[in-house]
């Protein structure tokens, strides 16, 4: 699965990830992908002689990461006539990635119509409300995009979807949604999740654990953090809080029960 993000800081200086999926839960290679799709799309009244060919190579370019000539073949079979929602979905996920978000919008709705009509047990139907979310959300219309990226992450397995959501809540202030989004996000395992991105996540969870007053959650991340980057100073700053509290605490438990001798 590959998979490509964009990132930026906002303006209160928090991570905030706006993500572009090319390909969804997919746990097959490139190859397997592309004879999956285009069996998928063969097995539809959209699959025509007139175009099955650049399909067929625009669905093997976008499965290999060759994103130009997957556009070029996949729209030329568009403006020929195909409405696979396949294709069409395919387009919206790379003109997304061109960054015209318009018109992506147009091919998702597209899709979406298709999808209701045939191959609807495909991947990308099922992960429709993460792609489309997404979009609109970088689009800017994220009013819209919000409710829709929530329903998809109640299902979803998508690291990035989740820590955006709990990244949100996060800026809001909202603890609870914040934990809950975030802690989903780091049990899922992913090669695209750096030791680096872990740290600052588990440091993160330590924080918000502590603000709720939950030393032991906190403590838990914090020695996560530490197990990847033993000289981290915040964790073991914190680390070091946390064991003196639980060491006054001990002491208190010792003087009451001297107290009751």
């Amino acid at each position: 699965m590959l998979i490509l993000y964009k990132f930026h800081i906002s303006k209160l200086g928090l991570f905030c990830c706006l993500f572009v999926l090319l390909a969804v839960l997919s746990t097959t290679s490139f190859a397997d992908d592309a004879d999956e799709d285009y069996q998928a799309y063969e097995s539809t009244k959209y699959a025509s002689s007139k175009w099955d060919a650049q399909v067929k190579q625009g669905m093997e370019a976008y499965h290999s990461g060759d994103y130009e000539t997957a556009h070029k073949s996949l729209y030329q079979s568009f403006n020929s006539g195909c409405e696979s929602p396949i294709v069409v979905f395919m387009l919206a996920t790379l003109t997304e990635l061109q960054g015209s978000y318009y018109s992506a919008l147009e091919f998702y709705q597209m899709a979406e119509k298709g999808f209701k009509k045939t191959n609807k047990e495909h991947r990308f139907y099922k992960t429709f409300d993460e792609n489309y979310g997404r979009a609109l959300y970088n689009s800017g219309k994220k009013d819209e995009a919000l409710p829709i990226l929530k329903r998809a992450a109640k299902s979803s397995k998508s690291y990035w979807l989740l820590k955006l959501l709990g990244m949100l809540a996060y800026e809001k202030g909202d603890t609870l949604n914040a934990l809950s989004y975030l802690e989903r996000a780091v049990r899922i395992t992913s090669s695209e999740v750096t030791k680096e991105e872990l740290v600052y996540v588990y440091s993160l969870l330590g924080k918000l654990f502590l603000h709720k007053g939950e030393q032991d959650g906190a403590y838990r991340y914090y020695q996560k953090v530490l197990e990847i980057d033993p000289n981290n100073p915040e964790a073991k700053k914190f680390m070091g809080m946390i064991e003196k509290t639980y060491r006054n605490e001990e002491m208190m438990k010792m003087m009451d029960q001297l107290k009751d001798i």
